[in-house]
């Protein structure tokens, strides 16, 4: 049986890949204003905020890290190897 290890005392020093993930107001704002509130791929509405960049691979989120998708398009974006490659290419012009 093994023995259990007593957790760490000491705090984490880097943010994790959810914080820097994390979408600000302002973030959030500029990016509306940049899509108009639709899907910047097929044009729909109801749209959700995706990441461009995997979160592990930033720093902090900018709006140049992110797009609005509808559901369908971020489905395919992240679900897809066509949806990773266009985002791919994404990844440098925003």
């Amino acid at each position: 049986m093994a023995i259990p290890v007593p957790k760490p005392k000491f705090k984490r020093h880097k943010p994790t890949a959810k914080q820097r993930g994390e979408v600000t107001k302002k973030v959030r704002d500029q990016l509306e204003a940049r899509s108009g509130g639709m899907c910047e791929r097929c044009g729909r509405h109801g749209v959700q905020a995706a990441h461009i960049t995997r979160r592990w691979k930033l720093k902090k989120t900018t709006v140049n890290d992110l797009i609005h998708l509808c559901i369908s398009c971020h489905h395919w974006a992240d679900n897809t190897a066509d949806g990773r490659k266009w985002l791919k290419r994404l990844e440098g012009q925003k």
